[in-house]
């Protein structure tokens, strides 16, 4: 049988552990949101860099394209 300070004990230590979860709860929520958000961002930033290479990669057809007329006239 238990004794009143066990019994004690362990409602605080379950008060305790309530309370973490409810601490962890919310922490999981908020580093969630986070990475959303990281992940969102860096999809743009993808997004963007496969843009800025393929101008980049037309510019120096127009700039090959330049330099042959140069030479050929």
């Amino acid at each position: 049988m238990y004794s009143c300070t066990s019994v004690i004990d362990l409602l605080d230590e379950n008060r305790q552990t309530a309370s973490s979860s409810k601490t962890m709860t919310k922490r999981l929520a908020q580093l969630s949101r986070e990475r959303d958000s990281l992940q969102s961002e860096n999809s743009k930033l993808i997004l963007a860099k496969s843009k800025l290479e393929s101008l980049c990669r037309e510019l120096q057809r127009h700039n090959k394209v330049i330099k042959v007329k140069a030479h050929g006239t």
